[in-house]
């Protein structure tokens, strides 16, 4: 079932700021599904985010497309639906019912059900296109796989891999993670025909592929111990990616050369950035807690974070185009305000 829903306002609340070491003003929009007690977004292609919401009623997915909410419930009988992966209008994700858990993608109109074969159980992650990325279980264990629209392709990464998932998309690009006959998670890339191990760092002991964005390719990994840092994979290099006066990171999207994750300073907290190659902006607007970027078009990015309350929220984040000037923003939200005003 879709329900879309036109609002009046769609900016749930509104702070402007500027990336680190930049004078493009960025706006921060909060994306709140009416109804919602909870808001968390997983991914953004062009003008349009998805994610998960709950309501009284349960969870569900959403795809927002900058003014319209609408709500996605995969199948008669859903007790849930999770929108997890967005390429242009397609959606991909999972959703439980009586008969268990099941990835499903969707075009805009219809929905398709995803089981692998011999499935118990398939998790759909990300979407290219009309192809499909993800991970299932059967009585073997957990393998991933690759959807062309017929045809399912399970991906065991390497001989003796007693565990795979599928993260991540980019046209027949497919990363994620695999556990090894070493006992070691590995990170990889299948690019239709071959794998490729991802290990970021020697001394490593575990590295994880969230991303992909051509060849382009990002995650984390783990050194001394258990502290994580990023990396983003050109096809050929890893380079390493920490924040300045961060303890731990994690990058979980790239769209061609920027890439966004979070990261823990020493007092615990937790911040959001953007790295385009050569510089870290920081995605930290003051009242905003644990901001936890999950997608990124282009400069846009979404994500979620905490109030000063608790609840949890999805955001937007984007560079106001020029020639816009800050007088022209107040300008537009004055007019936005005195319709609002007219229609009460």
């Amino acid at each position: 079932m879709n329900r879309p829903v036109r609002l009046t306002v769609v900016i749930a609340a509104l702070s402007v700021g500027s990336f680190a070491g930049s004078s493009q003003a960025v706006t921060y929009l909060t994306i709140d599904p009416p109804g919602s007690t909870y808001t968390s977004p997983a991914g953004i292609s062009g003008g349009n985010v998805v994610g998960t919401y709950q309501d009284s009623s349960g969870r569900h997915g959403f795809l927002w497309n900058g003014t319209t909410y609408t709500t996605l419930d995969a199948a008669t009988g859903a007790t849930y639906t999770i929108a997890s992966g967005v390429s242009g209008g397609n959606v991909a994700g999972s959703f439980g019912d009586a008969g268990g858990t099941h990835g499903f993608f969707w075009n805009g109109t219809t929905y398709a059900t995803l089981d692998a074969t011999g499935a118990t159980y398939t998790i759909a992650n990300g979407v290219s296109g009309g192809n499909v990325a993800g991970y299932f279980g059967d009585a073997g264990g957990t393998h991933g796989f690759f959807w062309n629209g017929t045809t399912y392709t399970t991906l065991d990464a390497a001989t003796g891999a007693t565990y795979t998932v599928a993260n991540g998309i980019s046209g027949g690009n497919v990363v994620g993670a695999y556990t090894g006959a070493d006992g070691k998670q590995h990170g990889f890339l299948w690019d239709g025909s071959t794998y490729t191990t991802l290990d970021a760092a020697s001394g490593s002991t575990s590295t994880t592929a969230n991303g992909v964005s051509g060849g382009n390719v990002v995650g984390s990994y783990l050194l001394e111990g258990s502290i994580p840092h990023g990396f983003f994979w050109n096809g050929s290099t890893f380079t390493r990616l920490d924040p300045p006066e961060s303890t731990g990171t994690e990058a979980t999207a790239v769209s061609g050369g920027n890439v966004v994750g979070w990261y823990n300073d020493a007092s615990g907290a937790q911040h959001g950035f953007l790295w385009d190659g050569l510089t870290y902006f920081t995605l930290d607007p003051l009242g905003w807690n644990s901001i936890t970027p999950t997608g990124v078009s282009g400069d846009a990015v979404t994500g979620w974070y905490i109030d000063a309350a608790g609840m949890q929220h999805g955001f937007l984040a984007a560079s106001i185009p020029e020639p816009m000037t800050m007088a022209e923003l107040f300008c537009g939200l004055a007019a936005l305000g005195a319709y609002i005003h007219r229609r009460k």
